[in-house]
Formats: structure tokens, C-alpha cells, sequence
């Protein structure tokens, strides 16, 4: 019934009404993607950007929030959409579909990917990831401000030709940075400025098919964006990517991205690209030794790792060290569960017997101090009832 539906309508109205096309019915120069992890600011970088000048809705047939705004720079108007937070664009979950079919299906003119500068290594897994599907990347390099407290030097050059895209150190929270990141975002969803992401390595046994399936799906499709990114989603088996291939769906999205929207007709059964592409996919697939996804992750946490340590440097002997190490010794498997035993049988010593230490020393004080109140009060010649009722109680 869907498929029917987009043929019928056209492709375009079928992507308006999923929401990925809206903002073609706006006056706007351009529309802006922010993505990020969870707890990165994101949020805070959105809502210093736009102002008051947002929205806030669903995805269409989500409950997940959708949030949009408009960015005004140099008379210039933009869209921003701030996609849910999500660590991952390979995972099944609501926000990370979410996240990836925008990137994918809604081809956003720019996009910022905010990270947390004291945790730069797990945030370029996401950066890596979106670099796979979209070039046209910022990153927004948040939490500056916390970095420097905590002793790191981050440096945005060398995570600049590590990456290949334009990196921009801000602190969101107390409004550093910002206006360099509109322009810098600005300047790249106008053209002006053209990012060159270096490849992710991959191992040779994962880069071969995924070139070969990449090419194959530009000859059956010809003029198909983000080929390699299908392939690889397809070489991984994602259901849906496999979906949209045999619904057809692949084909009117292509269709609209050259304008020929209106020479789409309904489809009486699998695209016919469908099932050579899928055997194609499935010989291929032989071919890799071991889980693909786990090559992958392999393959993003050894860059990131290595990215991470070219780019940060710790200063020595900072306050913030002695709390990492402690930190490292109060959770360490060896240590932390003598530890914690230590601390309860102090408690319960304290509770039955190491309080009555204490509790004697005040009643000896307060029995000396009402001694020499009463030998004082006496010495004034005050009358019994005086001294009974502010000295003994």
C-alpha cells in the first residue's frame, strides 16, 4: 500500500509527508543537520543558535521529539534540525533510524556533529560513522572550557587533518565559539567551503567487496548517492536497506533527486535491480572471514583511538590527575571491593561502639561546664531558683 502510495502521489509528496523534504515549501537558503552523542550540549548549541525562532514536534509515525529552528547569518536564512542523540548510525533503535535516514534520504547542506572534548574518543565514533554517509560535515568541538579544567589540550588543527572536515572549538554554554561555527557551517552548506574526509580504513578483506557491491550499485542505479554507504548497510544485511531496494523505494528516491519524479510508475512486484544487487550482495559476503559489524568496530575504535591520542595531551601533575587516579583505584577490581568492605565495618564500628567516644567526651564537658555555672551563679549570690532554672535545667 505504501509503495502504491508514492507512486501514485510522486515521490516528492511522499517525502513531504514523511517529513524529510519540508523545508523546500520555506524560504530558506539551506538546512543544517545537528547531530551528536547524548550529553555533549547539543541541545544548548541548538537553543543558542535558533532562539526562540523553533519548533518542537514528532517525527512523522515516531514519538521520538523533533525539534526545529531557523538560523539567521548575514541575511542568509537556514533550517537547522536537531536530530535525536544517538552514539551509533548502525543500531536498530528509534533515534538512530531516525538520525541515519535523515542523513541519508533528507541530504542535509551541512551538517555539525557536536562532540565533548573530554571524551573526544568515543565521540568520533559518531563522526566517523556520519563521515560514511555525508561530507559535508562541522565538527563542534563543545565542553573547551571543561577540558582545559580537567588538565587536556585538545587540538582542533590536528583533529582538522586527522578528519579532513573543518573542526570549530567552542564552549557552548558560555557562548564561545558560536559565531565562528555558524560561519564555518554557513560557509559549507553554501558550497563555499568544501570539506575532503579522509577514508575510514577498513581491513582489505572488508574494503574489496565493499568497493565491488558500491560499484555494482552505481551501475544498476546509475547517478545513486551514498553507494558506498548502501553497500555497506547492505553487505551488513539491514533489513530495511534490503526493503527499500526491493520495494522500489531506492529507485523514486533517485528518481526525485533527478528530477524525473513524474516518469516513476507503480511497481507489480521487487524492483528487477533487486535481485541481481542482493545476489550480488550475498556472494560478496561469503567472501568476508568473520562478523562484518565486528570489523567495523574494530576499525572505528582503532581510528578513533589513534585520532584521540595524536590530538589530546594531558598537562602533568594537575589536580585533575590525583582524582583520576583515585578514581582508578576506588573502581579497579582488585581494590574497590576490600574497599568497600572496609568502609561498612568502619560504619558499623562507628554506629555500636565508636560513637560512645565521642558522646562520653560531650557529657564529661557538659557536666564541667555545669559545675562551674553553678559554682559561678553561687559566687554572684543568685537565688536557688535562678540558678536551678539556667544551670540545671
Amino acid at each position: 500500500m505504501a509503495r502504491e502510495r508514492c507512486a501514485l502521489c510522486g515521490v516528492r509528496d511522499c517525502l513531504l509527508r514523511q517529513g524529510w523534504m519540508r523545508w523546500d515549501e520555506e524560504e530558506v537558503d539551506g538546512v543544517i543537520a545537528l547531530a551528536g552523542n547524548p550529553n555533549t550540549g547539543k541541545s544548548t548549541v541548538f537553543n543558542a543558535l535558533t532562539g526562540l525562532r523553533q519548533h518542537v514536534g514528532n517525527w512523522p509515525g515516531k514519538t521520538v521529539m523533533r525539534a526545529e529552528g531557523i538560523l539567521e547569518h548575514r541575511g542568509r536564512r537556514f533550517k537547522l534540525v536537531d536530530l535525536p542523540g544517538t552514539y551509533s548510525l548502525f543500531s536498530l533503535s528509534t533515534e538512530e533510524e531516525i538520525a541515519r535516514d535523515f542523513l541519508l534520504f533528507g541530504r542535509p547542506h551541512a551538517t555539525v556533529v557536536v562532540v565533548d572534548a573530554t571524551n573526544l574518543e568515543r565521540n568520533l565514533h559518531l563522526v566517523m560513522q556520519i563521515l560514511e554517509v555525508t561530507h559535508r560535515v562541522v565538527v563542534g568541538l563543545n565542553l573547551m572550557d571543561e577540558a582545559r579544567r580537567k588538565g587536556l589540550q585538545v587540538s582542533p588543527q590536528q583533529l582538522e587533518r586527522d578528519l579532513g572536515v573543518p573542526v570549530v572549538p567552542m564552549a557552548a554554554r558560555r557562548g564561545e565559539g558560536l559565531e565562528q561555527l555558524v560561519e564555518t557551517v554557513a560557509r559549507v552548506a553554501l558550497g563555499e567551503l568544501i570539506p575532503r574526509p579522509r577514508p575510514l580504513p577498513l581491513p582489505p578483506q572488508v574494503q574489496r567487496p565493499l568497493e565491488e557491491l558500491a560499484s555494482f550499485l552505481e551501475e544498476a542505479l546509475p547517478g545513486l548517492p551514498h553507494a558506498r554507504w548502501i553497500a555497506l548497510r547492505l553487505l551488513e544485511g539491514d533489513g530495511n536497506m534490503q526493503e527499500a531496494l526491493n520495494s522500489g523505494a531506492l529507485r523514486h528516491w533517485l528518481s526525485w533527486l533527478q528530477g524525473k519524479e513524474q516518469e516513476v510508475v507503480p511497481l507489480d512486484g521487487p524492483d528487477p535491480v533487486a535481485q541481481p544487487v542482493l545476489e550480488r550482495t550475498e556472494d560478496l559476503r561469503r567472501r568476508i572471514d568473520g562478523s562484518l559489524h565486528d570489523l567495523l568496530a574494530q576499525a572505528i575504535y582503532a581510528e578513533a583511538e589513534a585520532i584521540a591520542r595524536r590530538a589530546v595531551r594531558r598537562r602533568k601533575e594537575h589536580p585533575w590527575d590525583w582524582e583520576q587516579r583515585l578514581d582508578r583505584i576506588l573502581t579497579s577490581p582488585l581494590w574497590a571491593f576490600p574497599i568497600m568492605m572496609a568502609l561498612l565495618m568502619g560504619v558499623f564500628w562507628i554506629t555500636i561502639k565508636g560513637a560512645n567516644y565521642p558522646s562520653e567526651m560531650l557529657a564529661r564537658l557538659f557536666f564541667w561546664g555545669e559545675d562551674q555555672l553553678g559554682a559561678l551563679f553561687q559566687f554572684l549570690g543568685a537565688p536557688w531558683w535562678l540558678t536551678g532554672f539556667l544551670v540545671h535545667g
